[in-house]
């Protein structure tokens, strides 16, 4: 699998942009895996953007510093910021179960970070920023939101997977962020910050040293190269 990694902040509507290309252009381009590190964004669905209030809300969150941008899939509002890392992996497969390339992709991110001494379950977190089957999480915590696009063509699903890791103190900024966007927006949906953490406060006192973003990054660099099980 090839690998492109941006270690300096990205800003995510232009790497959305440059995803959907690839995801489109499948499987020609697959198989491939993406890791960047964001700048401060909040990602929303289409549903979101079609309230009422939207305007609003992507007006105060712009004035915080945090842009937004509109997904085409579900779910919900999804943070990034400085301290994290997107992951996003391009392939083709045989298989057409939503559930198993979750789960390929899960035991993967599992592995990797397990590489740096953590270890994580997949599992809902409920009442975190967009919670789903497949969050990561440390002792109930979530850690990491996972989301997918997929299409059916000629025989084989086209799968675009990705993942937002929070690694770094920093990162636990962000998920406030989604809670006033929604109460900006008047939404009924819950996203407690207190639900989240970030790699590093998983790690024992003694265990901590400065350079996680970047062996977190090689980690998952590493248990990609083989490429996943089509």
């Amino acid at each position: 699998m090839r690998i492109d990694r941006h270690d300096a902040a990205c800003a995510a509507g232009e790497q959305l942009r440059i995803e959907q290309e690839i995801f489109d252009a499948l499987p020609g381009s697959a198989p491939l895996l993406r890791l960047w590190q964001p700048l401060p964004a909040l990602i929303v669905t289409l549903a979101e953007a079609n309230q009422p209030n939207f305007a609003v809300a992507a007006a105060r969150a712009a004035d915080r510093g945090v842009a937004v941008e509109v997904r085409r899939s579900g779910g919900g509002a999804v943070c990034l910021g400085y301290g994290m890392w997107v992951i996003s992996c391009f392939y083709t497969s045989v298989q057409h179960d939503i559930d198993w390339s979750y789960r390929q992709f899960a035991d993967a991110l599992i592995g990797a970070i397990a590489g740096v001494g953590i270890t994580l379950t997949d599992e809902r977190v409920a009442g975190a920023y967009c919670d789903g089957k497949f969050d990561l999480a440390w002792r109930g915590l979530k850690v990491s939101g996972m989301a997918q696009r997929r299409r059916w063509r000629d025989g084989e699903s086209h799968i675009w997977v990705h993942a937002v890791l929070a690694v770094e103190q920093e990162s636990l900024r962000y998920p406030s962020e989604v809670a006033r966007f929604y109460a900006d927006l008047g939404s009924s949906r819950i996203a407690d910050p207190a639900n989240t953490t970030c790699l590093w406060d998983c790690m024992p006192n003694d265990a901590r040293e400065p350079g996680l973003l970047r062996r977190c990054g090689d980690a998952i660099a590493t248990a990609f190269e083989t490429g996943l099980d089509p």
